[in-house]
């Protein structure tokens, strides 16, 4: 696996040193409500348009899988429950079974009519 991470990080991280080396002339950037405009080189404009549609998206995803989260936390609490009932189950029969035979109950004696 961490083959594979190197396999996809170096080639992407390539690509943006490139991207950022090949776009460095400045845009103006209007920050609209407050009425401030900046210059910043095209590649921060860029990078940054992706980073921050990455957060929102991850965002939305986390928000969405709230759902899943929460069943599968219930799942695990119910299989904790059970598997702890299942080893007091077992507990108990093994101690059942290793009771002497005189603890046994015995029938009363048949009376005659």
């Amino acid at each position: 696996m961490k083959h594979f991470s190197w396999i996809i990080t170096l080639p992407l991280a390539v690509l943006v040193i490139v991207f950022s080396v090949n776009n460095i002339a400045d845009m103006p950037v209007d920050l609209w409500p407050f009425g401030i405009v900046a210059t910043w080189p095209t590649y921060l404009v860029v990078l940054l348009s992706i980073l921050f549609g990455f957060i929102v998206g991850a965002t939305v995803m986390w928000f969405s899988g709230h759902g899943s989260r929460q069943d599968a936390r219930r799942r695990r609490a119910e299989a904790r429950r059970l598997s702890r009932e299942l080893e007091s189950l077992r507990e108990n029969s093994q101690k059942q079974a290793a009771a002497p035979a005189t603890a046994l109950r015995r029938l009363p004696a048949e009376t005659g009519n």
